[in-house]
């Protein structure tokens, strides 16, 4: 604990060090505060953008519920495994290249690019979520193909019969 004037006031601070952070406990820690200078408050060109994106999806996916189960099976098994591998790839990307110090120590150096805004938490969490759920309908609809196939074979082997 060191003790330091601040306008005519002495103050106690607190200072930690960790690796790659400095974390700056006490009086006057509002003052060293960063501002926020990207905020979803006001549209940009970029959450337009975005937001377009994700209402295409939306709606191609929301056309593709309507259809029978036969072309349903069809298109979504064309869809599953490129949506799983594209968000593995961005859950993955945003774990490894991650800004801190748990980044495996110095194996992997962090560079700034024009990707920064997808290493963080949030984005990781949702590719986490987003993977383990299409996962999980993946499974699922493995299992469905396996049936349809099952009734198709009996009905073949009926008319055969």
């Amino acid at each position: 604990m060191t003790r330091v004037r601040r306008k005519g006031v002495e103050v106690e601070k607190i200072v930690q060090e960790i690796p790659y952070f400095e974390y700056k406990v006490g009086a006057y820690e509002s003052s060293f505060a960063p501002s926020a200078s990207c905020t979803l408050d006001a549209p940009s060109d970029a959450t337009a953008f975005v937001a377009i994106i994700l209402a295409f999806l939306g709606l191609s996916d929301f056309t593709a519920a309507s259809i029978r189960d036969e072309l349903a099976l069809s298109y979504w098994s064309s869809q599953l495994p490129v949506r799983l591998f594209f968000l593995f790839f961005v859950t993955g990307y945003t774990y490894l290249f991650k800004r801190g110090p748990e980044t495996f120590g110095e194996a992997i150096k962090h560079t700034s690019g024009p990707a920064d805004g997808l290493k963080n938490s949030l984005v990781f969490t949702w590719g986490f979520m987003e993977v383990t759920t299409w996962f999980w309908i993946y499974t699922s609809m493995r299992d469905e193909i396996r049936q349809l196939s099952n009734r198709q074979a009996e009905k073949d082997r009926d008319k055969n019969a």
